[in-house]
């Protein structure tokens, strides 16, 4: 007969689980989406980002930055941390307890233009030029009623190109040029009174040239390169017009190349562009 008195028997492990843990765990076997939590708000006050603790409005602006690091540089570094001078952040530039100009052309970006950059109240220059940036050009960017430069061309941003850009009062440059924009130019686009360069070339806009884009009595370069549609007479208003860009491009479908151009007449009108060094017309069906 076999003592069993000195072996020990593994008593079974009894473990509770806490409610949210059980929760999470019959979400997974069900095969349903477990919740993602909030992002946590990084505070940027008494920090070594901003020394002075009187700077509220710099301060705000450097958790708006901190808050939207995440969703714009994608897979990328970008060295922005409360434990580096704002000032000493990569394209930031700081200017009377503001940001005024975010410079990351060239920055290997991968990810989207967060909404939140409109938040940015003094925000004068804005380049995210030559990285690889994708999604939508945000209608909040419209807010930034300071902003004289926006640069955002080549990149992969789709849809359209919002209305709300028009009340962007103060703007001189605008560069949207080789994305993958759709639909048509806006019409408020003609209420950038103070724009001297359009440049909306190599993207997928359709429909007309709008008749308001006469109205940029100061624009200098403008270059639709791949419209469709006709010339508007109105063209012909643009006084300061050095160069004008409507040619049309190769589109490459199904082994085919065809022409995405204009068509219709050359108005006469264009020869009262007395300042005009440049004009390009070509590959079109004029």
């Amino acid at each position: 007969m076999k003592n069993y008195n000195n072996i020990e028997i593994e008593k079974p492990k009894i473990i509770f689980l806490s409610g949210v843990t059980l929760v999470l765990g019959l979400l997974l076997l069900v095969g349903m989406p477990v919740p993602v939590a909030a992002q946590t708000t990084v505070s940027c006050a008494n920090t070594v980002a901003i020394p002075n603790p009187e700077s509220a409005s710099l301060i705000t602006d450097c958790e708006t930055l901190l808050g939207l690091k995440d969703t714009l540089r994608g897979s990328r570094s970008l060295n922005w941390s409360t434990s580096r001078l704002i000032s000493q952040w990569t394209g930031v530039t700081v200017s009377s307890s503001h940001v005024t100009a975010l410079n990351l052309g060239w920055a290997r970006l991968t990810g989207k233009i967060p909404p939140a950059l409109g938040n940015l109240s003094k925000l004068t220059h804005l380049n995210l030029s030559s990285n690889y940036l994708r999604g939508s050009i945000p209608t909040q960017l419209g807010n930034l009623s300071k902003l004289t430069h926006l640069d955002l061309s080549s990149n992969h941003l789709r849809g359209s190109i919002p209305t709300q850009l028009g009340n962007l009062s103060n703007l001189q440059r605008l560069f949207l040029q080789r994305n993958q924009l759709g639909g048509s130019i806006p019409t408020q686009l003609g209420n950038l009174s103070k724009l001297t360069h359009l440049d909306l070339s190599s993207n997928y806009l359709r429909g007309s040239i709008p008749t308001q884009l006469g109205n940029l009595s100061r624009l200098e370069e403008l270059d639709l390169t791949g419209q469709t549609g006709s010339i508007p007479p109105e063209l012909g208003n643009l006084s300061n017009l050095k160069s004008l860009r409507l040619g049309g491009i190769y589109d490459y479908r199904n082994g085919r190349s065809v022409i995405v151009g204009l068509t219709g007449t050359i108005p006469p009108e264009l020869g009262n562009l007395s300042r005009l060094e440049e004009l390009d017309l070509d590959n079109n069906r004029l």
